[in-house]
C-alpha cells in the first residue's frame, strides 16, 4: 500500500533591510523528506548555502535533518548579496525550534556570517537599518563590527530605529530569544493574560492596551502586575 502523507513542515520568516526596501527570507523545514537542502533568490546559491550551513554548525547547531527550502524574496526580484546571510540562518534556525516563535516577528536582522559564526558588516548596513525602520521593524540586529559602526555614522540613522549588535549567530539569537515582544502601533497583540481583554500595540509598537486604551488591568491575577500583560 502507498503511503500518501504529508511530509510535515515547520516554516520561519525572518527579514531584511535593502537600499530598496525589505527582503523576506521564509525558511521551510520537512523532517521527515529526504536529505536536500536549496537557498534560493542569493547572490552564488551553492556557496551561500555551504557557508550558512558551516555556521550553523560551527556555532553549536545541527543542520536540519531533512529537506530544508529557503527562499529570499524583494520586491524587485534581483538576487540578494551576503547581508541576508544572518537572516538566512535565523529563519533557519526558528524553524528548527532554536528561536522562540514571534520572535522575528518584529524585527529586522541583517549581517553576513563566515564559516565559524561570526558576524561580518559588508556595505549595506545603513541603508538595511533605515529601509527596515521605514517599513516599521524598528529594533534591528546588525554585526558588532567596527566597519558597521562606521557605515552607521556616515550618515543619520532613522531616529525610531533601535539597533542591537552581535559578534557571531550564537549571539543574535540569544538576543532575539531575550528582547520584549513588540508589534505596529494599533495592530492586534493577543489578549491579556489576566483579564482576556483584546490588547492593541500602543504608538510606540513596543507596549499593549486594550481597545479603549488603556493600560491598567482590573483583574490582575499576579501581585505587582496592575497593568495588562500580553499572553504569551
Amino acid at each position: 500500500m502507498n503511503d500518501s502523507r504529508t511530509p510535515t513542515e515547520r516554516r520561519a520568516t525572518a527579514r531584511v533591510g535593502t537600499a530598496d526596501g525589505i527582503a523576506t527570507v521564509l525558511a521551510r523545514i520537512w523532517p521527515d523528506a529526504p536529505d536536500a537542502s536549496v537557498i534560493l533568490g542569493v547572490d552564488h546559491e551553492r556557496e551561500t548555502r555551504d557557508r550558512i550551513r558551516a555556521a550553523l554548525i560551527n556555532s553549536g547547531y545541527e543542520w536540519p535533518d531533512g529537506t530544508v527550502n529557503v527562499q529570499v524574496t524583494r520586491d524587485d526580484h534581483r538576487p540578494y548579496g551576503t547581508l541576508s546571510d544572518l537572516a538566512i540562518a535565523c529563519a533557519i534556525l526558528a524553524a528548527a525550534g532554536h528561536i522562540h516563535e514571534g520572535a522575528l516577528d518584529r524585527i529586522a536582522v541583517t549581517g553576513e556570517l563566515d564559516l565559524a559564526g561570526w558576524l561580518r558588516a559588508p556595505e549595506g548596513i545603513l541603508a538595511s537599518v533605515n529601509a527596515a525602520a521605514a517599513d516599521g521593524l524598528t529594533t534591528v540586529i546588525v554585526p558588532d563590527a567596527t566597519t558597521a559602526s562606521e557605515q552607521l555614522h556616515q550618515a543619520p540613522v532613522d531616529p525610531t530605529a533601535t539597533v542591537h549588535t552581535a559578534t557571531c549567530l550564537p549571539e543574535a539569537v540569544r538576543l532575539l530569544n531575550t528582547l520584549p515582544q513588540q508589534g505596529r502601533p494599533g495592530e492586534d497583540a493577543g489578549t491579556c493574560a489576566q483579564c482576556d481583554r483584546t490588547l492593541v500595540w500602543d504608538r510606540t509598537g513596543k507596549g499593549v492596551n486594550d481597545e479603549w486604551g488603556e493600560y491598567l488591568c482590573y483583574s490582575p491575577r499576579r501581585p505587582g502586575k496592575a497593568v495588562h500583560v500580553l499572553s504569551q
